[in-house]
């Protein structure tokens, strides 16, 4: 199932999105959607980091 959504972007944003789509030979949407995917990566590693780090200083105390 897909759904559509609408993004206002600034003119800095846009251009570069713009780019990679154009750079990598891809349409913006593959753009939008692989971009979202990393951030969601990248937001789950600094997650477990966190906690890594808060369980070691309990576990020093």
């Amino acid at each position: 199932m897909t759904n559509t959504i609408h993004v206002w972007l600034d003119d800095k944003t846009y251009r570069l999105l713009k780019r990679l789509a154009r750079k990598r030979g891809e349409n913006r949407n593959i753009i939008l959607r692989e971009s979202l995917r990393r951030l969601a990566e990248l937001d789950r590693i600094k997650t477990r980091r966190s906690k890594k780090i808060a369980s070691g200083l309990r576990s020093s105390q």
